[in-house]
């Protein structure tokens, strides 16, 4: 379970979770063919996990 990997390697479990959801984000981006919407799709991706964090 990667959740339980990161926590033993002392990140918090919000912590290891948006870094999951960080790493499933980019996979999904990477798979966008037009790379001005990967760019845009990317940005707001960005936007809106700072937002969550706060």
């Amino acid at each position: 379970e990667p959740l339980f990997y990161l926590r033993s390697r002392g990140l918090s479990e919000g912590q290891a979770r948006m870094l999951l959801l960080e790493a499933f984000i980019a996979e999904v981006i990477v798979k966008i063919d037009n790379e001005t919407l990967e760019q845009d799709v990317a940005e707001k991706a960005k936007t809106w996990l700072s937002n969550a964090l706060s």
